[in-house]
């Protein structure tokens, strides 16, 4: 999965561009679909770890997710 699932608003989680995501709350993911499924099934003010894989390392970042509704602003 590559950070072009998120709009640019999740850029203060510190995801990057070229980052590709690892893992969610140590979960991997199969595809677009199955990320989408595990954010959705998660509420507005959770925490999150998300570990990316940037230039040659990981890095672990940490989220509080928003609502879609947010992303309409």
């Amino acid at each position: 999965c590559s950070s072009d699932l998120f709009p640019s608003h999740d850029t203060h989680a510190g995801i990057k561009t070229g980052d590709i995501i690892v893992s969610i709350d140590d979960k991997e993911f199969s595809g677009e679909t199955e990320l989408s499924e595990f954010i959705a099934s998660k509420n507005p003010g959770d925490k999150i770890s998300i570990l990316v894989y940037r230039v040659n390392r990981n890095v672990t970042l940490e989220a509080v997710l928003g609502s879609r509704k947010s992303l309409l602003r």
